[in-house]
């Protein structure tokens, strides 16, 4: 294995880490010694060029992975909330969250879901006011798929870009919307990154976002306690409430910072997730949660001017179809979620194909177990 190919190449700084499993050998190349080498050996430079790029057309991550993006484009009424406000403990303070609701995003769920890989779809509503700039072809579900840029169409304007926030002042109050892992890593987010064992909780909640109201707003704000008080009881936080093509949903997670794992994220993940339910039950709001643990990347994405602190993995994507398929008021966990929470919860097996959650994503997770639901009875005190 190698690593910092492109900082040996560029001298940029290097933009990853690695901690070692096992006691290894480790050979150390600078810039000098390279330079020397290629002298003798100039074909070692489209070795390390190989190595850096392997399919050689930028397509491609290191590890062979292939990155493919299809987009969505849609308009319409939105809101914006502040919700949130409880704190995991005295020190990290409240947690909240600028939430964005509205017709405006479901109506660019339903325009994502009719876009294929390297396209772009816009809703019908976004196409009255982008049409006589770009060719465009209508698609069975209303929405448009965008073609190419019209001959001649006039250059976009752009608005004025604010002036810039005194970052110190405010930094009190920007604290709170930060995840509580990333509020003191900030100086050091090059490094602050490992590979971790996680049990990651999707949950789904049951509210119609097309029209929003303030009534709706405020039980939105009150859903988002239930969840942080149901969450931070077990130590656990909360990576993401958002609404996306899923409808509103929200993100906690066991094991990440500024916690450590430990081997009962699973069943505190398991317990979270029925003091959700049941909490949200209480308030009129019905949901769907999957659970699933694993190893997934915890550390922070973006460039120097916006990052963010994320859980990457098969883990996420996985307890995402799990919530999908649980069902109304439903909860679903995977075999290895469920193995180290049985002997504290009762569950109720629930076989299904692996063709029902696309075989393409979980046929290597799952192969033949079955998964798991939650139930309710004989529930241990915490």
């Amino acid at each position: 294995e190698s690593l910092g190919e492109m900082s040996l190449m560029t001298g940029e700084r290097r933009p990853a880490s690695v901690v070692a499993a096992t006691h290894c050998t480790l050979i150390i190349v600078n810039r000098s010694a390279l330079q020397q080498m290629l002298v003798t050996r100039p074909e070692l430079a489209q070795e390390i060029a190989d190595l850096v790029d392997p399919g050689g057309g930028g397509s491609q991550s290191g590890s062979n992975v292939t990155l493919r993006l299809h987009q969505a484009l849609a308009c319409g009424p939105m809101w914006f909330a502040y919700t949130g406000g409880m704190a995991l403990n005295e020190h990290l303070g409240a947690r909240r969250e600028f939430l964005l609701v509205g017709k405006g995003l479901c109506e660019c769920a339903d325009a994502l879901e009719e876009a294929k890989t390297g396209t772009v779809v816009a809703s019908s509503a976004s196409w009255q006011h982008v049409s006589h700039r770009f060719e465009g072809e209508r698609l069975p579900g209303g929405n448009f798929l965008v073609i190419s840029r019209r001959l001649g169409a006039p250059k976009v304007g752009l608005p004025n870009i604010p002036k810039r926030m005194h970052v110190h002042t405010s930094w009190p109050f920007l604290k709170n919307y930060c995840h509580e892992g990333a509020r003191d890593l900030q100086d050091v987010s090059d490094f602050a990154a490992d590979v971790r064992r996680m049990t990651v909780l999707f949950v789904s909640l049951h509210l119609n976002l097309s029209s929003p109201d303030l009534a709706t707003l405020h039980q939105t704000h009150k859903a988002l306690l239930e969840i942080q008080q149901a969450i931070y009881k077990r130590r656990g936080t909360l990576r993401q409430f958002l609404q996306d093509d899923k409808g509103l949903v929200a993100i906690a997670v066991m094991g990440m910072p500024p916690f450590s794992p430990h081997d009962n994220d699973p069943v505190r993940g398991v317990l979270a997730a029925i003091a959700m339910r049941d909490g949200l039950n209480q308030i009129g709001i019905r949901v769907s949660i999957g659970v699933c643990t694993g190893i997934a990347y915890s550390g922070f994405v973006g460039c120097a001017t916006r990052k963010e602190m994320c859980a990457v993995g098969s883990i996420v994507n996985m307890s995402a179809r799990l919530m999908s398929k649980a069902g109304d008021n439903g909860m679903l966990v995977d075999h290895e979620t469920w193995s180290h929470s049985t002997m504290m919860v009762d569950f109720t097996q629930v076989y299904r194909p692996n063709a029902e959650l696309d075989p393409n994503v979980v046929k290597e997770r799952m192969h033949s177990e079955a998964l798991q639901s939650l139930s309710v009875d004989n529930l241990p005190d915490e």
